[in-house]
C-alpha cells in the first residue's frame, strides 16, 4: 500500500507503545467450512499477545465477534460482480492457468492431498458457480459485513491492534 491510500493511516506519526490497545481472536469457531485454529498457530498467537502484554505492560482483550461467523458468505458476496469472473476462474491464478477450476476434480485432488486449494475455497467456488444466494440474502450479508467493519473500526480506533490469524 502506498501513495494516497497510506495517508489516512498516519504511518509517519510516532506511536506510544504503552498506549496501544491489543485485541485478538483465536480463529472462527462453529463454522463447518472453516477449520479451527491449529494448536501451533494458537500457541504462536498467544506468544505474540503475551509479548506485547509483558513488554509494554498492556492488557490484551480476547474478542468474540458474532458476525465473523458469516465470513465465508461475506467473502462470496464481496467477490461477486454481476457479469464478472467466477471464483473458480480466480482460483486458477494460483496455477497461472486460464479458464476455471473444475470443482469436482479439485475436490477429489483435495482428498488425495494433491490440490492447490483449500476445502473452503473449493466449496466457495461451488457455491459461487450455482449463485446460491438470492438478492435479498446478498443485501443482508452486505449489511452484516459493513456492520462488522464499522464495529472493528470503532473498537480499534487509532490506537488498537487486532491479531487475527488465518
Amino acid at each position: 500500500m502506498g501513495g494516497e491510500l497510506a495517508v489516512p493511516l498516519n504511518l509517519d506519526e510516532p506511536v506510544s507503545m504503552r498506549k496501544l490497545r491489543i485485541f485478538y481472536m483465536e480463529g472462527i469457531s462453529g463454522v463447518p467450512l472453516i477449520p479451527p485454529l491449529h494448536s501451533d498457530m494458537r500457541r504462536t498467537l498467544r506468544k505474540a499477545v503475551g509479548y506485547f502484554e509483558r513488554k509494554y505492560d498492556l492488557v490484551a482483550h480476547r474478542l468474540d465477534l458474532p458476525l465473523v461467523k458469516y465470513a465465508m458468505e461475506m467473502f462470496l458476496v464481496s467477490m461477486y460482480v454481476r457479469g464478472g469472473p467466477k471464483l473458480s476462474e480466480y482460483m486458477l491464478c494460483v496455477e497461472a492457468s486460464k479458464g476455471s477450476v473444475n470443482t469436482f476434480i479439485e475436490s477429489i485432488k483435495l482428498v488425495l492431498g494433491k490440490s492447490n486449494h483449500t476445502l473452503p475455497g473449493i466449496i466457495a467456488a461451488i457455491i459461487d458457480n450455482v449463485d446460491a444466494l438470492s438478492e435479498e440474502q446478498k443485501r443482508e450479508i452486505i449489511y452484516k459485513r459493513d456492520r462488522l467493519i464499522r464495529e472493528l473500526k470503532e473498537l480499534l480506533g487509532n490506537d488498537g491492534i487486532f491479531f487475527f490469524p488465518r
